[in-house]
């Protein structure tokens, strides 16, 4: 999403969202339209409006952020005026591509997976109660997908000791438990990064439980880490 704000004309930021659920898209909207009357939402590929018929669990979505972030640029947004936000499968996407994505001043993850393999055998056993043995073939398959199973945005995270995250999380996520989120931010060394947990009861359950609360939270982190960029 790109918009401008009567505070600082020349900030943007953009969402990534994730897989396309009914709750992620209600989620996507509402949170644009409480920033800015003017955002627009721009979706990874096989999300939303854009083209692609398959995800690949933030293995090739990477590029698509990566994409967005070159477009913003070419219009004359400065990096150090940027935000970006992802949600779920979006977030872990926002975390694989940080390493390109230095000069950005605020990195947003939200709901997002620690480990793909883990999130992969979880979500196979808790919602198609298939045995925990059958995970391993499965995930393997999956390789064919170009999904790998082996993705893991906390070591992208622990990669990078001088980079904050605001990691957000809904303390009853079933999909995606929040010891994601408590990993996620343990591997984060950056004193600035900062983990809020959300009272929500379902995935995704942050903003739509509570509105004020998360654009509050958000608002404050992207404040703090624009005026770091500023003096760095």
């Amino acid at each position: 999403m790109t918009y401008r704000s009567p505070a600082s004309p020349g900030y943007a930021g953009w969402l990534a969202p994730g897989g396309g659920s009914r709750r992620s898209s209600i989620a996507d909207r509402r949170t644009a339209n409480t920033c800015s009357p003017g955002t627009r939402i721009s979706a990874i590929r096989g999300s939303g409006s854009s083209g692609g018929d398959t995800q690949t669990f933030a293995h090739d979505e990477p590029r698509d952020v990566l994409g967005a972030y070159d477009f913003l640029r070419s219009r004359g947004y400065s990096p150090h005026l940027m935000t970006i936000l992802g949600n779920s499968m979006g977030a872990a996407t926002v975390l694989e591509a940080a390493p390109q994505l230095a000069d950005v001043a605020a990195l947003v993850s939200d709901s997002a997976f620690a480990d793909l393999g883990d999130a992969l055998q979880g979500g196979l056993t808790r919602f198609t109660h298939l045995p925990g043995v059958l995970a391993l073939p499965a995930m393997q398959a999956a390789r064919l997908y170009d999904v790998l199973p082996t993705l893991s945005p906390a070591d992208v995270v622990r990669s990078l000791p001088s980079r904050a995250f605001l990691f957000l999380h809904a303390r009853g996520d079933r999909l995606l438990p929040v010891s994601n989120a408590i990993t996620l931010r343990a591997a984060s060394a950056d004193t600035d990064s900062r983990l809020v947990v959300i009272d929500g009861t379902d995935h995704l359950d942050t903003y739509t439980h509570d509105p004020q609360g998360y654009v509050r939270t958000l608002l404050s982190f992207i404040d703090q880490q624009i005026v770091a960029a500023s003096h760095s």
